[in-house]
């Protein structure tokens, strides 16, 4: 087979990998990059979801890869759990009850269940030791509406396959947009009891909606209402994407006709709600031109949005967490935002494209220019280079504008003063005073250095180490003639006054719970303001899922939303189970979320969210036989679920009681034994958990559990065979000098009574660990690159 086999392209299955994040050059690649050098002559053929647009433009410049998409999961509306559900239909009781003493009894139970539920944190709502009030009551109710409207994947694509006929109504309503349901009211009124708020409204006209949809689409019957133009057209879009959708096997198609060399037609994305032209997959996918960004309706979207805010508060400097991969959904809602902030639009040629800025006149604006510090994500400039010059010349022109409430200007002059009093020279302090853009260092497209240092908890001591990294990785300037550079001092300053964060929200497919990149940008820009500032910023989320019904939302409460849609969602819950391994991979993932924002921006998870995850994945308390399915599909993605509540509890920032930890303690340490250690993000290598673990199990008067912690430290030393493994690999592979060196350097593993030890030896422990961990990726890199010297000396892969 070696010799007859020849290698015809490389196949990545699953979006990105290292190769196009190797250094280099952003696009354009030469014989030294190394990602030229590592793919050589070979195709790519990448099968990508059609969502990720920003990261599919990185593999086509640094791979020249061909993209062959996929559909994402049906998104519906995730519904209300079975205690918000019971909070929901007590309001509508209460609602509709007179004046009386009944009434009343129903606003106390409402009341408690909306504490008990963690609603009223959310909404910041003080009612300790009072019952909510009717204006209250609404906000709740209308909260529930927006819980239940939101949508989720509530389960995983497969490849080929068509979203399940049962989830095709509640899908086709949310592609169809609220214009649908409009349409749909004018032939079925709402009756008066179903339009007291504006989400019960559309709860019932989805209802209905979903009903019509069923019976036209899945069951061939005819509308038994009267239908207008607008529905007629609105059921004809519904035949047309549902076609569509069901030629998911061009989905194969397409990636067979790539490794066949044959052509592959482009198709867009980023998925059928915010675009039904993506549909069907299996096309070679492209993002959009950059020069058109920010577009006209993006423009509208982020005025109405900045309204928004400023209604709601008075920010003199907004963060703005700048993301290629939205821009690539949203066509430059963010970019807009900035400059809508500082009274600067864009200007448009006759061809639609954003070829300048311009001031906003006060008399036009009639609000003071709003400062701005805008954190670029590491792959912004390499895909949209042309904008960073055009934000840049926005914040010099409102820097320029003579008005006395101008904080733009404001900010540029104290920051002049500020340089200067660290001693920059007068035409240095002048040149950088208009610094407002920063990001990672050209080439690098890994961006915040945070992503995997949050979660390997057993690496740091204080979330400030993290804030550092951060800082060090995201504090280049780009101003100017200065592109790029990291001068010392600058960042620091230029900081100061940053009161308020945005994030745009803008795919259906991810949430700020299910996304890690939201928490490694915003969270870390988050930390480093902290740091930097001495203060917390407030955290705003503009969700343009649905440009047409887009808003600007808390942070806190978007997260919290988040997870009732999802992790703590049975109907979520249930969908991952279909999927067994890559199921509780998910859920996995999205348990080290939970931690990632609870380091990042403390308080953003509470206490509650942490107790409902606890229920919901160890004591499964929707009944659903979790254990037992972790335990035949993925037993290590519960250990990382285990290991996870450990570290959240050992940290400080869950707080639970010692029987708790204990009871955690023991089931994370009978799969270690009986499956091994998983070695996961958050368990590989982590002493600290290790000790943690073996402190609970070895506390006094519980013989049964110190028995159990002998055969933990047993186990966990058997997992670490693997070392002496790889060294007697590196010997026998002719590679002496390297096994040598691995002998020499091999720390001694953290094993038997060491876990009892009693004294403070984390850093020490630490240190090995990671001089452990490298040092196995150095071998096994030097294995590899071995084998595949010979293998290529054969003409074989």
């Amino acid at each position: 087979l070696e010799e007859e086999y020849k290698p015809d392209a490389i196949v990545h299955w699953g979006t990105h990998g290292t190769l196009e994040l190797l250094p280099g050059k952003e696009t354009g690649l030469s014989a030294a990059c190394w990602s030229d050098i590592c793919v050589g002559t070979l195709p790519v053929v990448n099968l990508w979801i059609m969502d990720n647009l920003g990261e599919a433009t990185i593999s086509r410049r640094r791979s020249y890869a061909l993209l062959s998409d996929h559909n994402v999961p049906a998104l519906v509306n995730a519904g209300l759990t079975d205690d918000l559900r019971q909070l929901h239909d007590d309001i509508d009781k209460f609602d509709g009850l007179e004046p009386g003493l009944l009434k009343e009894e129903f606003r106390k139970n409402v009341t408690a269940a909306a504490k008990t539920t963690g609603v009223a944190e959310t909404l910041l709502m003080d009612v300790a030791d009072r019952p909510l009030n009717d204006d209250e009551m609404a906000r709740v109710a209308e909260y529930l509406h927006d819980v239940y409207e939101s949508t989720t994947p509530t389960r995983l694509h497969v490849l080929g396959q068509p979203p399940p006929e049962q989830e095709i109504p509640a899908y086709m309503v949310n592609i169809l947009r609220r214009s649908f349901l409009d349409h749909l009211a004018v032939v079925c009124p709402v009756p008066k009891e179903e339009d007291r708020f504006e989400g019960d409204k559309y709860k019932w006209l989805r209802g209905k909606g979903e009903e019509l949809l069923r019976a036209v689409l899945i069951e061939n019957q005819s509308p038994t209402a009267t239908m207008t133009a607008e529905l007629e057209k609105d059921l004809a879009t519904a035949r047309d994407i549902l076609a569509k959708l069901r030629q998911a096997d061009q989905e194969i198609a397409g990636l067979l006709h790539g490794l066949d060399g044959r052509y592959v037609r482009p198709g867009p994305g980023p998925d059928p709600i915010r675009n039904p032209g993506c549909l069907p997959g299996g096309r070679n996918l492209y993002a959009l031109n950059p020069e058109e960004v920010p577009t006209r309706p993006s423009w509208e979207v982020a005025v109405r949005l900045i309204d928004d805010l400023l209604k709601q508060r008075r920010p003199r400097k907004v963060g703005i967490d700048l993301n290629g991969m939205n821009t690539m959904r949203d066509f430059g809602v963010t970019e807009a935002q900035a400059m809508y902030l500082m009274g600067v639009r864009p200007v448009w040629d006759e061809n639609h494209l954003a070829i300048d800025v311009e001031l906003i006149p006060p008399a036009e604006l009639k609000r003071p220019r709003v400062d701005v510090l805008i954190a670029m994500g590491g792959m912004y400039k390499e895909n949209f280079p042309t904008r960073v010059k055009l934000l840049d010349k926005a914040v010099r022109l409102a820097s320029a504008a003579d008005e006395t409430d101008n904080l733009v200007r404001q900010g540029t002059a104290g920051l002049e003063a500020r340089l200067l009093k660290r001693g920059f020279t007068s035409a240095k302090a002048r040149e950088l005073s208009t610094a407002r853009i920063f990001g990672a260092k050209p080439g690098n497209m890994s961006g915040t250095g945070i992503l995997h240092l949050v979660p390997r908890s057993g690496v740091w001591e204080s979330t400030d180490e993290i804030a550092e990294v951060y800082i060090d990785h995201m504090s280049y300037a780009y101003t100017g003639d200065v592109w790029g550079e990291k001068i010392d001092g600058l960042y620091g300053e230029a900081v100061q006054g940053t009161d308020t964060m945005i994030r745009v929200w803008s795919s259906n497919m991810t949430s700020p719970l299910s996304n890690h990149h939201a928490y490694e940008y915003l969270g870390g820009m988050n930390m480093a303001l902290k740091k930097l500032t001495g203060r917390t910023p407030d955290a705003m989320i503009s969700d343009v899922r649905q440009p047409d019904v887009g808003r600007m939302r808390r942070f806190e409460e978007v997260l919290a939303t988040s997870f009732r849609a999802e992790m703590l969602n049975r109907k979520w819950l249930t969908g991952m189970m279909e999927h067994d391994y890559a199921g509780a991979g998910h859920v996995a993932e999205l348990t080290k979320n939970s931690f990632g924002w609870s380091v990042t921006r403390p308080g953003s998870v509470t206490p509650q969210l942490w107790n409902e995850i606890h229920a919901v994945y160890v004591k499964d308390k929707f009944a659903l036989g979790l254990n037992e399915w972790f335990e035949r599909v993925n037993p290590h993605a519960r250990q990382e679920v285990l290991a996870t509540l450990l570290e959240a509890s050992r940290i400080g920032v869950w707080k639970t009681d010692e029987a708790t930890r204990r009871e955690m303690a023991r089931e994370y340490a009978e799969s270690v034994i009986k499956h091994g250690d998983s070695a996961g993000l958050v368990s590989g290598g982590n002493v600290k958990l290790e000790r943690e673990v073996a402190d609970l199990l070895n506390a006094p008067g519980e013989t049964p559990l110190a028995e159990l912690a002998k055969s933990y430290r047993e186990a966990l030393t058997k997992s670490s065979g693997v070392e002496a493994e790889i060294r007697n690999v590196a010997a026998t592979r002719e590679i002496p000098a390297l096994a040598a060196e691995a002998a020499e350097a091999k720390p001694e593993l953290v094993s038997g009574d060491e876990l009892d030890l009693s004294e403070d030896t984390t850093n020490a422990d630490n240190g090995d660990q990671n001089r452990r961990w490298l040092l196995i990726g150095v071998v096994s890199a030097a294995i590899c690159l071995m084998l595949l010297g010979a293998a290529r000396r054969k003409g074989a892969v």
